[in-house]
């Protein structure tokens, strides 16, 4: 296991430790399989895929305090490696204002992201803390704001180290009628180091006088016969990364309605837009990453998305969910002088579908086990290749929770 992966692993474990004197763990764990089809333009293939969550957390101290570490690992429906494992810790303590007219959230945690040979370049390690207040509901108001700070590094893009800030302020409307109304806007920055210009020697390699670097001339020789020093790389300049600083800011409106006890509709719009420098290198992803926040960079493209949803329960523990989404992302153009990035637009539908079940409910105590059947459809049309596709990925999982 590599040294930072056990680092984490090692502090979280401490984590729930220390704290399990005053309160049980819960957790939720899932491991799912599927069969997914990737079609760009008439190339088709088709893969298994895992996905595997694992994701406990600590209530303690009265529920002021709060403990938690996830694993979320899986692969991706490219040729290649596109396998990625992210490992995240954090915690956060609650405090009470004006006789709990106001709770504030202070927190904040590591991560760290690790990726298949197709993107190790992606790899990254990060930090963050968060500072949140909520105000009591008056009426059917709930007002809620915070801000975040992140720092990022990229061991193979060091050009891409990174600092973050965001703030952000939310109303959150709850009225008798069962209907939901959440406005919310952030704002934030970033801060790519970039990378200055550095200088590559030539290389040279012994080739013996038989060799077919020689040209033919003596050959028979053997290597113990005479030879020369031949160029194996040429002497090369990498040009410099200017460091770069943009802003971008969201608007997000979501309407929920309940429908009896048991369903609810959902409709949400989505905006986002920048400013300053675009971002000095752009990450390729695999078909279907959406939203991960980093790797699928917020601050590279700006973005129209409008999504519509459908929930339905029956009992405690059986589900339906059904999700339908249009975007539009348009990418300006990035990169240097010497390396461009053109402009890039992509218009994609995505379609999800959860069917959850419990298994064996009587048996399991404490535990609750269920089985998930799961469909996903993304079609992306896009002026880049790369990301004009067709993506189809079913699968089935188990989960675990406490």
């Amino acid at each position: 296991m590599p040294r930072y992966h056990a680092t984490l692993l090692a502090a979280a474990a401490l984590t729930l430790c220390a704290a399990a004197v005053e309160a049980q763990p819960s957790f939720d764990a899932r491991l799912g399989l599927g069969l997914d089809t990737w079609r760009a333009g008439a190339t088709t293939e088709n893969k298994l895929a895992f996905t595997g969550t694992f994701a406990p957390e600590l209530l303690f101290a009265g529920e002021r305090g709060r403990a938690w570490y996830s694993l979320d690992a899986g692969n991706a429906d490219a040729s290649g490696d596109w396998t990625s494992v992210h490992h995240a810790l954090g915690a956060r303590w609650r405090f009470d204002l004006g006789s709990d007219a106001v709770q504030a959230f202070v927190g904040g945690g590591l991560d760290l992201q690790r990726n298949g040979d197709a993107w190790t370049d992606a790899d990254y390690d990060g930090a963050h803390a968060f500072f949140n207040l909520v105000g009591r509901r008056v009426g059917p108001l709930t007002l809620r704001g915070g801000v975040r700070l992140a720092r990022r590094s990229f061991a193979g893009l060091p050009a891409l180290d990174q600092d973050e800030a965001e703030g952000f302020a939310a109303a959150l409307f709850n009225f008798e009628s069962k209907t939901t109304v959440i406005a919310e806007l952030r704002y934030g920055g970033k801060r790519w180091e970039g990378q200055p210009a550095f200088h590559v020697p030539a290389s040279s390699t012994f080739a013996p006088s038989g060799s077919s670097g020689m040209g033919g001339r003596g050959s028979g020789r053997g290597i113990g016969g005479t030879g020369v020093m031949v160029p194996a790389t040429p002497e090369a300049i990498v040009p410099a990364i200017p460091a770069a600083d943009a802003r971008q800011w969201t608007a997000m409106l979501r309407l929920a309605q309940g429908l009896g006890e048991k369903a609810g509709v959902h409709v949400q719009w989505l905006q986002r837009g920048l400013d300053g420098d675009p971002a000095p290198l752009r990450l390729e992803t695999p078909a279907g990453y959406f939203d991960d926040g980093v790797l699928d960079d917020p601050y590279a493209s700006e973005l129209l998305a409008v999504q519509a949803g459908l929930s339905r329960n029956w009992g405690d523990a059986t589900s339906l969910r059904l999700t339908g989404e249009w975007r539009r992302r348009d990418f300006p153009a990035a990169g240097f002088a010497d390396a461009a990035v053109p402009a890039r637009q992509d218009r994609v539908w995505r379609g999800l579908a959860r069917l959850s079940l419990p298994l064996l409910a009587e048996k399991t105590g404490d535990f609750a086990l269920g089985l998930s059947l799961d469909y996903a459809y993304t079609d992306s049309a896009s002026d880049d290749a790369f990301y004009d596709y067709r993506h189809h990925a079913a699968g089935v999982s188990l989960t675990l929770s406490r």
